[in-house]
């Protein structure tokens, strides 16, 4: 019988689950494991080669290695006592169980000067945000969550404060009832991923998480956290406005639109369309043209739209930004003749921030054409044509 003892540091949960598994595909009677929240002891007694134990502890990083001459067990047995994995759990209960009786107290003493029940530290987040978005894109920042997934808990989190009692038909509800994608399948994933990276080093439900946002509803953020950024956003939102002033504008003629429709109707009886599965003004990016191919035209404007953008960065951006591309978008498309100036007026977008959206808007695409080698610049009214002709039927179009 062989045997090796090691100790490891898990550099996030996947490691620690595989490294379970592996000990009990490769059980033997005389192998103890000692796992704790983000390392774990072992020793292990083998005949065969434990391959599936050797290939996790190689996932982890490995703080000692000992195989040949273990020593005296009787001693080491004395030296190390190992607990049963339940009386782990149960100490682990009982410790948070008195952080978070201690955190009450202080949020009862102090409001708004609480310790964060979740270990995320929503005071300190809250003292560097610029506003509940800002704050909540923060917190999302922290939870490890894709990007789709990250939108989709912004808009969930942003939702809750409005709800009185949560329960996930709300949310969706009011997801849906402001003109909002929301995707019961993508809302699963995200929970998963919300238990998987988070929720084992605490019992806060991803409910509860809400609940304590709600909290920070009319937290007076501080808005000059960001005012040296927004000063310098100013300045470019200027040069930029002038630049477009000069830049020839593009428009379409009767003709255009004309040949449009018949270029339509030759895409519709070819099924394999160039014109469907690729924006004309973009660089060829895989990740955008899958997005495209799989574009689904009987699902809602707003989330046909999100489908595209979402590939080039759109939840990189803070929530409300977010809004005000999807509403410019959305307003767009529907019109059979483009003319943004006119349509940004009219979209939800506030009357001071339409400039800045549509600068944000225009810089989310020029930023992804450039880093996939596009070399010149990409107007709002392209883009927004290419993105027409890309997810919309004729029949769509609103009728003045």
């Amino acid at each position: 019988m062989n045997k090796f003892r090691a100790k490891v540091k898990f550099y996030d949960v996947e490691n620690s689950a595989e490294l379970i598994k592996a000990f009990f595909q490769e059980f033997n009677p005389l192998s103890i494991l000692d796992l704790r929240e983000k390392e774990a002891e072992m020793e292990i007694a083998f005949n065969n080669n434990p391959k599936l134990i050797i290939d996790a502890i190689n996932k982890c990083k490995v703080i000692y290695f000992k195989y040949g001459d273990l020593g005296d067990e009787k001693k080491h047995t004395e030296v190390k006592s190992y607990k049963p994995q339940e009386e782990i759990v149960k100490e682990k209960k009982s410790v948070k169980k008195q952080i978070r009786h201690q955190n009450k107290k202080k949020q009862k003493q102090k409001k708004n000067d609480s310790v964060s029940e979740i270990g995320l530290g929503l005071d300190q987040i809250a003292e560097k945000a610029s506003s509940f978005e800002d704050f909540v894109n923060q917190i999302s920042n922290c939870l490890h969550f894709n990007k789709n997934e990250q939108l989709l808990f912004e808009k969930m989190a942003i939702a809750s404060i409005y709800i009185d009692k949560l329960s996930w038909n709300k949310i969706s509800s009011y997801i849906r009832s402001n003109g909002q994608t929301y995707s019961d399948y993508l809302r699963k994933e995200l929970v998963k991923a919300y238990e998987e990276n988070f929720k084992e080093s605490d019992n806060t439900s991803i409910f509860q998480l809400f609940t304590l946002l709600k909290k920070y509803k009319d937290y007076p953020f501080n808005k000059t956290n960001d005012n040296t950024e927004s000063k310098q956003s100013e300045i470019e939102d200027v040069e930029m406005q002038v630049k477009a002033q000069l830049a020839p504008k593009t428009e379409i003629s009767g003709e255009a639109i004309t040949k449009g429709k018949e270029e339509l109707k030759r895409e519709n009886a070819d099924k394999v369309s160039k014109s469907k599965v690729e924006l004309k003004c973009m660089p060829r990016v895989k990740e955008l043209e899958k997005a495209l191919e799989t574009i689904d035209k009987t699902k809602p404007i707003e989330e046909r739209i999100t489908q595209v953008l979402l590939p080039m960065g759109l939840a990189n951006l803070p929530w409300q930004e977010q809004q005000w591309i999807l509403q410019i978008a959305k307003s767009t498309v529907v019109k059979k003749t483009i003319d943004l100036k006119k349509i940004v007026l009219t979209t939800g977008v506030p009357e001071d921030k339409k400039i800045t959206a549509r600068i944000k808007f225009s810089n989310l695409i020029n930023s992804f054409s450039e880093s996939y080698g596009g070399n010149k610049k990409i107007t709002l009214t392209e883009f927004l044509t290419d993105l027409q002709r890309a997810i919309m039927d004729e029949d769509e179009f609103e009728t003045v």
